[in-house]
């Protein structure tokens, strides 16, 4: 079961440091929680469906005639969770220049929950809006888009999110490589940052306290997470958590002992 370290260092503040030291790391961690992140859309295929030699696009309208098509452009997306948190309930909405779009949608690969087509309205200058709400996207989770646009004005499109989890739609040129969330760490390595902890707490008792100041510890921890969770492999990722845990112990140690109720 993958630990949650966010959880577990508020855990371990409350319980060395008393409530001062919880609510120092706590305003730390939900500085870090407020931070905007990226949920990426990969393009893997906007182009013109080339004419072969002989034959010719049609599109039979229901109940009127068939018209010949000179343009169909395809386009294939991938939407990616690259956000490191479990969303939930997001809108995703697409807009392209033609009011004939034939689209199709995937389940998400891991959560599988079919997305809720919901009714959508284009902004100016797109003529045509698909928008679908998806209930559970997990971490590293995608979703499969295609779309076939029947005459278009122009090859661009529009795609935007909707969620409340403060997080943005960024469209890139390729995947992103190997994404894993910094706080789900395999038993091993959260075995081996658990024995570097008590290591440092016996080394720390000895030696003594920190001359470092609490805030300035603080701002290295954070610094650690954060390089935690762009560590391109498990070695570094658990190099940098236990940094961040030993920084956060010498902020609690180094805590001033509140003063007693009518002192």
């Amino acid at each position: 079961m993958p630990i949650q370290w966010m959880e577990l260092a508020r855990l371990i503040a409350t319980f060395f440091g008393g409530g001062l030291a919880g609510a120092f790391v706590n305003e730390a961690f939900r500085r870090r929680a407020g931070k905007t992140r990226d949920v990426h859309l990969v393009e893997r295929v906007n182009r013109r469906q080339d004419e072969l030699r002989g034959i010719r696009f049609v599109r039979s309208a229901s109940g009127g005639p068939e018209r010949e098509v000179k343009n169909v452009r395809s386009y294939q997306m991938t939407l990616r969770n690259t956000s490191a948190i479990h969303l939930r309930n997001l809108e995703v909405q697409f807009e392209f220049s033609s009011e004939d779009v034939e689209p199709w949608v995937s389940r998400p690969a891991r959560s599988k929950t079919a997305l809720l087509p919901v009714d959508a309205l284009p902004a100016h200058p797109w003529k045509k809006a698909l928008r679908w709400k998806v209930p559970s996207l997990p971490a590293n989770d995608y979703i499969e888009f295609s779309f076939q646009v029947i005459e278009p004005t122009t090859e661009d499109y529009e795609a935007v999110i909707y969620s409340d989890a403060n997080i943005v739609l960024r469209r890139v040129a390729s995947e992103p490589e190997e994404f894993r969330p910094w706080f789900f760490v395999p038993r091993h390595l959260a075995l081996a940052t658990v024995l570097a902890v008590v290591a440092f707490l016996v080394s720390h008792s000895i030696l003594g306290l920190s001359e470092v100041p609490p805030s300035k510890l603080l701002e290295q921890a954070t610094a650690a997470l954060e390089q935690a969770e762009k560590a391109p492999s498990d070695h570094e990722r658990q190099e940098k958590l236990e940094k961040a845990v030993r920084l956060l112990i010498k902020v609690i140690k180094d805590m001033p002992p509140e003063n007693p109720s009518g002192g």
